[in-house]
């Protein structure tokens, strides 16, 4: 008999219904006493799991599409079939669905029940009966206990969950309690909580549908729901598996809370405990208890863990950029069996107490100056680590306490974002930094967190950090000067070859390592680019010493004072650059093989034979061809795997005058002294001096560490390519470079063939299509997730989570403010530039147009005349390289991009920080 689990607020069984109808028919009006069945032969014919995913959520509905999507990425789900929302509705005559939709539009709740009623009448039909037992002999499942579920559009969705709404019956067997429970599951789309709910969201009536899943029932000897972020506090480095003896039924319909298990794991997915328990409540004295296990318990510790791995595997598979599901799930004593999967609809903001209510400021304004493009799913872990650490270790080393399992960094639409309301917080409680200046240093056009004044108590520890800070971050970055050191010095042993003698176990040893420890164990070089103080510290000293009237002046006096001193390994690289270029501009057979447009760049060279050209490089690829376009994603080749942008950069280059490069840091270096002679103290004098050298010092080290952190990426990269070609010849993958597009935990399974080589198949397609999608999508440079701020004078551009709320852009046709970062005016023509290996369309003395940039942008800086980024701050890399080149450059002018046109005449006046028009070009 079956089992029905009542989840509507007026429950009708199918024996209550004839009786009902019995009573009532003589009152029935001719309306009503319509055809309540199709007279159609049943001809029924149930989806598979893989049919059910080619046809869609819109005919088999959110429930069936997410049991699909873990069909199809490998995931252990039990066999089902699905009837689709058009074979259900046709059970029913067009007559009575009508009649039904005008009572649920009325919200004639009386006639719904008896509507609802006439349905379930169906169950008697011999055609419906026989169809159904046609399915059952197809399928084996004659004598097996089914579970039938709803599965309507929209529900288990992001935006509408439809828990509780809908109904499931479960032990269904046989078919004519299949048909019964069809009908039930079917007709649950017409109740009056259905309604509401509907209506509540927005939903129309007419738009009402519903699929059903049939799936055989497992012997469970404990069952629950596991979700991949904590639902009370938010952390997601912590799942919450709530569990029950036997099936889980009454745990989601409320009647019982089962016993919570609490799993944490560390951003790299390498450690992972149980940290908390609590009993259920139906348990005397049930509390969370820490790190235990109760010898009653369910689940054990290493079970948990399974699960919990199991269930991030899932929600990787689903969505990589928001990894968070609500499963449930099924123990038969041997195997988990995920039976269900949604969208966690409600995300809490794990923060500290006096911004909590706030919300997070999500911020992509110095991600998206290295970041510009979606992340593979391979590349997550790693940023994770990286960013959490690196924001982390300025505060560890003065002994500032964080809050434990705050993360940093999100991916919305595939695109790496900051969490501005933590970094804000932390700097200002740690060391006394207002909001507002963390934003300058940060760029974008985000918000400031409302933060409340310091006690004394917190106000003398702030100062008692900025004192340790003082003392001993030199230390912490002369550490990192040590590790930069080791990694050169391995460098010249490492070699790729030597990829192809390493068993699998050993290489994907190496890469767990790699993403656990690259950042996590460079704790120095994390100092080296972390925590830049110093050019901050001048530039506010400099605008508190000059004058009034040359207040506005002191970003530009800065940049001047920045050229002096020796040049950083990007700086470097520049001139390295227009060296080389100048080689190649005497040398024909150069020009040739630059303007070779394939990969046969390495063969070639060759010919050159030991030609001035061919010498130097060979230098400039052994210093950095570690480098490349947007060095920071593990899937782009450096320059010493594909040379042909470089080779790009190069012959854009060949015309550049150096001379007149040094020439105008010469001049602003000039400028700038002469404002601080005239201007300040003695005192100030040697202040600004010691800050000049400190800054200098720290930014070189910034950039110094940048280029160390690109040489371990690319082996990195080696390593996967060699995995990659080891599944393709295993039939896992397509090609190698599809190994970007796997986890390392999915590259064990593949490894230890826990996982269909289809379904690995599946994971790196679907993949590679969202990311196509997110590539084709308007990304919002500022995401609120929570309760969303009052607008302020630096909000630009923002969205919020499943909420857009975008601000306006400043509104001038004239004149917009940015961020100085060059004493320089210059006046020239507008060229956009969206990417590095437009070198060709910039004219030399142009001004560069861009979103943003990241070294692999040094030969357009040296091209062009000026350069105006639409993001950025004060200590972004094109800052820092225009400073110390002394290009007129102005940053974080939202909407740029698009106010501007090529062709334009603008005039980049660095003493003011603005951009002006003085023409358009069209």
């Amino acid at each position: 008999m079956a089992q029905s689990r009542r989840r509507t607020a007026r429950p009708t069984s199918p024996s209550h219904a004839r009786s009902f109808l019995k009573r009532r028919r003589h009152h029935l009006s001719l309306h009503t006493r319509c055809t309540i069945m199709n007279t159609q032969v049943f001809q029924l014919t149930p989806l598979t799991w893989e049919q059910a995913w080619q046809a869609g959520s819109n005919q088999v509905g959110g429930k069936a599409a997410q049991l699909a999507a873990l069909v199809r990425y490998g995931c252990p789900t039990p066999h089902g079939i699905v009837f689709t929302a058009t074979q259900c509705k046709d059970l029913i005559s067009a007559d009575l669905w009508n009649i039904a939709l005008q009572a649920s539009q009325t919200q004639d709740w009386h006639k719904l029940d008896e509507m609802r009623a006439q349905i379930l009448m169906l169950a008697d039909d011999e055609k419906l009966i026989q169809a159904l037992a046609r399915i059952l002999d197809q399928q084996a499942w004659q004598n097996t206990a089914l579970a039938v579920r709803s599965s309507a559009p929209g529900e288990d969705s992001q935006l509408a969950s439809f828990a509780g709404i809908h109904d499931t019956v479960l032990n269904v067997c046989g078919a004519q309690a299949l048909a019964k429970a069809l009908l039930q599951v079917v007709s649950s789309i017409w109740t009056s909580a259905a309604s509401l709910y509907r209506k509540k969201i927005g939903m129309r009536d007419e738009d009402a549908n519903m699929a059903v899943v049939v799936m055989p029932m497992i012997q469970a000897q404990c069952a629950g729901v596991i979700f991949t972020r904590h639902p009370r506090s938010g952390r997601e480095d912590q799942f919450l598996i709530s569990v029950v003896e036997g099936l889980a039924d009454k745990l989601v319909d409320g009647s019982t809370d089962g016993e919570d298990i609490v799993v944490q794991r560390d951003w790299a997915g390498l450690d992972w405990q149980v940290k908390q328990r609590r009993p259920s409540s139906s348990q005397h004295g049930a509390h969370y208890q820490n790190n235990s296990t109760s010898t009653s318990t369910l689940l054990s510790d290493a079970q948990a863990v399974t699960l919990a791995k199991l269930a991030l595997d899932a929600a990787y598979a689903f969505d990589y950029s928001e990894p968070f599901l609500d499963i449930e799930w099924v123990f038969d004593g041997q195997q988990f069996h995920l039976v269900q999967a949604r969208p966690i609809t409600h995300k809490a903001c794990h923060s500290y107490a006096p911004i909590r209510e706030q919300g997070f400021i999500w911020t992509r304004g110095n991600t998206r100056e290295i970041l510009p493009y979606p992340v593979t799913v391979s590349e997550t872990a790693v940023m994770q680590t990286a960013v959490n650490h690196m924001l982390s270790e300025p505060h560890r080393v003065v002994g500032h306490a964080l809050l434990e399992g705050a993360q940093r960094i999100a991916f919305f639409h595939g695109h790496a974002y900051l969490n501005a309301s933590l970094i804000q917080w932390e700097i200002y409680h740690g060391f006394g930094i207002a909001p507002e200046l963390s934003n300058f240093i940060i760029g974008g056009h985000q918000t400031s967190v409302q933060v409340p004044s310091p006690t004394w108590r917190e106000r003398a520890a702030m100062i008692v950090n900025l004192v340790k800070a003082a003392l001993l971050y030199n230390r912490a970055r002369a550490k990192g000067l040590v590790e930069v050191a080791a990694i050169e010095a391995c460098a010249k042993n490492w070699s790729r070859e030597h990829l192809h003698h390493f068993a699998d176990r050993d290489l994907l040893k190496d890469l767990l390592d790699r993403q656990a420890n690259t950042y996590r164990s460079r704790s120095g070089m994390c100092m080296m680019q972390g925590a830049s103080g110093s050019l901050v510290e001048l530039r506010k000293q400099i605008i508190k010493a000059l004058p009034e009237h040359l207040k506005t002046s002191a970003d530009a006096v800065t940049a001047g004072l920045m050229t002096e001193g020796d040049n950083s390994v990007s700086a470097q690289q520049a001139y390295d650059m227009l060296k080389l270029a100048k080689l190649a501009a005497q040398d024909s057979h150069a020009q040739v093989f630059l303007q070779a447009n394939d990969d046969s760049s390495h063969s070639s060279i060759k010919q050159l034979a030991k030609s001035p050209f061919a010498t130097a490089y060979h230098t400039f690829i052994e210093r950095y061809g570690h480098r490349g376009n947007y060095e920071s994603y593990v899937s782009r080749p450096s320059w010493r795997e594909d040379p042909r942008e470089l080779h790009q950069s190069l012959l854009g280059l060949m015309q550049v005058d150096e001379q007149a490069l040094r020439q105008r840091q010469l001049e602003q270096q000039a400028w700038a002294r002469d404002i601080i002679k005239r201007h300040l103290s003695f005192g100030q004098k040697l202040a600004i001096q010691f800050l000049t050298k400190q800054a200098k010092q720290e930014c070189n080290q910034r950039e110094l560490a940048r280029s160390s952190f690109a040489r371990l990426l690319e082996q990195a990269r080696y390593v996967l390519l060699e995995l990659g070609e080891r599944l393709v010849k295993r039939a896992y993958l397509n090609q190698a470079q599809d190994i970007f597009h796997l986890t390392v935990a999915e590259m064990q399974q593949c490894f230890h063939r826990q996982i269909e080589p289809s379904a690995a198949r599946h994971r790196v397609e679907d993949r590679r299509d969202k990311i196509e999608q997110w590539q084709q999508q308007t990304i919002p440079d500022v995401i609120h997730e929570g309760v969303v701020l009052p607008r302020s004078h630096d909000t630009a551009h923002a969205q919020t989570s499943t909420r857009i709320n975008h601000e306006e852009h400043h509104t001038s046709d004239a004149s917009w403010p940015g961020i100085a970062i060059s004493m320089a005016s210059y006046q020239g023509i507008v060229r956009k530039i969206t990417h590095p290996n437009q070198i060709e369309r910039l004219k030399t003395g142009d001004i560069m147009l861009a979103p943003s940039t990241d070294p692999s942008w040094l030969g357009l800086f040296l091209k062009a005349g000026g350069v105006v980024v639409e993001t950025g701050g004060y200590l972004s890399h094109s800052a820092i390289v225009a400073r110390e080149l002394g290009i007129p450059t102005i940053v974080n002018i939202p909407g740029i991009m698009d106010q501007l046109q090529d062709g334009d005449v603008v005039r980049i006046d660095g003493e003011n920080a603005q951009l002006i028009r003085l023409k358009s070009g069209s």
